[in-house]
């Protein structure tokens, strides 16, 4: 037999007349290849865990500074909430954050009268430290990147708890399950973004005298931001709550939410939309009778905020969509206002002064209270200078017994540079102002006659010391608004009742007719 040839890249063992291949050539450069990426692996295995361990401790300090500017912001925003103990416990893959606020009672009795500041926040029987108003303190657990707890990725997760005293816990643990009922958790993205998400569970309580039962159905919300807080979003859903005595009266909360679209504008300030609603709000006071029941619903109030190049307009928003509470039935109220051209960065000037007025405040380097309105003083004219209006949109009242509607503008388009200097009085001739109202005659009727019976007028004596009766005050009332018809101040359509006011060059006219001063 002949024998096979032998490869050239392959190497054979001679057994009982067969030849057996053992190795390839070709692949020794295979495993040699393979060695050296396994010795690379091997040597840079050290560094990538440095580099880890590196990115996990820069990524505490960077989440700790950034809680540490949030709470300086809120010190700008609300002086009466100050900052009174920070801690922070640094590691590598966890951190701790502890903060404690409390409410600035320092300010809050510089803002009040003499004859108020003896009673607020002070119990002469006790140490100093128990003067100060009670306080809330939050306990924020890190666990940093780039892997947060080695469980996502991203710069970190943060819980949030409510530091609650030990014996507070135990008594909640016995009462409704859980010593936390808030659980706040965030996410935070290398980029600079991230997703809070907020929760409280439903639980019952009956305090021990069994007098009070509260059902609370619990709390949902998601709040997404981008870096530099540039763009948020998010909701925050109540899903409801019932407060129940042992004396009959009941108190239900229907769900509320809070919905916000918002996109950064200037520095501070951000357009987009706020709104809040609440589905429904009843009360049942047995111990005040029928007039102690109420009922409301549909309430809700929304800002909606619009840049249009450096101008910003602002529009408002409240209503109730069925409101009845003791003899005032099923009414709607609405109302809805509109400041239209306000100059973006004269706004954003005066955003920033307050906020450094509030800081002042709020770290107590002043007690003096007029730095809360010197921005206004200071800004205030140059807003005035670029030609703002308030717009009334809608001002709106539905009952069974007829509807008012309100609507009009008011504008200082005469306003120049240094007007003020000389006082506001100045400014009345150059105010530009007109409304529109109309009422049902029904209306009208009912309020006058949900008024008590009382003479319009005093009892007028006669020679023998007794006088005609006055009329009463629905009778004076109908009589005066007569008087407005013939005169033509009022309009009337069937029972519909309206007039048109308008201010200008410092006068007054009611349907294009001047009216004076009222007499005396």
């Amino acid at each position: 037999m002949a024998q096979t040839p032998y490869a050239v890249d392959e190497i054979y063992v001679n057994c009982c007349k067969l030849r057996y291949p053992l190795i390839p050539l070709s692949s020794l450069q295979g495993v040699q290849a393979v060695t050296r990426k396994a010795i690379i692996g091997i040597l840079a295995l050290p560094i990538l865990v440095v580099l880890f361990l590196a990115m996990s401790w820069i990524d505490g300090a960077v989440v700790r500074a950034r809680l540490a500017r949030i709470d300086q912001s809120l010190q700008a925003s609300m002086p009466l909430v100050t900052v009174l103990s920070r801690k922070e416990t640094a590691g590598l893959f966890n951190s701790t954050v502890e903060v404690s606020y409390q409410f600035n009672d320092k300010l809050f009795k510089g803002m009040m009268p003499p004859s108020a500041k003896q009673t607020a926040f002070v119990v002469e029987s006790t140490p100093a430290p128990a003067d100060s108003p009670p306080g809330i303190t939050l306990r924020h657990h890190i666990q940093h990147g780039p892997i947060p707890g080695f469980a996502t990725l991203g710069l970190a997760r943060v819980d949030t708890e409510i530091v609650i005293p030990e014996a507070v816990r135990q008594e909640l643990r016995k009462s409704i399950g859980t010593d936390q009922p808030l659980k706040i958790i965030t996410l935070l993205g290398h980029l600079g973004g991230g997703t809070t998400t907020i929760d409280s569970p439903a639980f019952a309580y009956t305090d021990k005298s069994g007098a009070t039962h509260i059902d609370w159905r619990g709390v949902k919300g998601r709040l997404n931001f981008s870096r530099g807080l540039n763009s948020q979003d998010g909701n925050i859903a109540l899903l409801g709550m019932t407060i129940k005595d042992n004396k009959g009266g009941d108190a239900v909360v229907g769900p509320m939410r809070i919905d916000y679209d918002l996109q950064r504008a200037f520095k501070y300030l951000s357009t987009g939309k706020v709104s809040f609603k609440v589905d429904s709000l009843t009360a049942v006071m047995p111990q005040q009778a029928s007039g102690g029941n109420m009922e409301m619903r549909d309430l809700g109030y929304e800002v909606n905020t619009i840049v249009n190049g450096d101008f910003v307009d602002i529009a408002g928003k409240f209503g109730i969509g069925s409101l009845s509470v003791a003899a005032i039935k099923s009414s709607a109220v609405h109302y809805e206002l509109t400041l239209r051209h306000l100059h973006g960065p004269t706004l954003e000037a005066l955003i920033e002064k307050l906020r450094d007025s509030n800081a002042t405040l709020a770290k107590g380097d002043s007690k003096d209270l007029q730095l809360l309105f010197a921005p206004y003083k200071e800004f205030g004219p140059l807003l005035l200078e670029h030609q703002p209006e308030l717009s009334i949109d809608r001002i709106s009242l539905s009952m069974p017994e007829g509807g008012l509607l309100m609507s009009g503008k008011v504008s200082i388009p005469g306003y120049a540079h240094g007007n003020l200097d000389s006082g506001p009085m100045v400014l009345v001739p150059k105010i530009e102002a007109s409304l529109d109202i109309g009422v049902d005659e029904q209306l009208l009727d009912f309020y006058w006659n949900s008024m008590a019976a009382q003479p319009a007028a005093p009892v007028v004596q006669g020679p023998h010391g007794k006088g005609p009766p006055p009329p009463s005050r629905v009778e004076f009332m109908k009589s005066r608004l007569a008087t407005l018809e013939r005169q033509g101040f009022v309009i009337r359509s069937g029972s519909r009742l309206s007039s048109h006011l308008e201010f200008k060059h410092g006068a007054l006219t009611v349907n294009g007719k001047p009216m004076g001063p009222p007499r005396g």
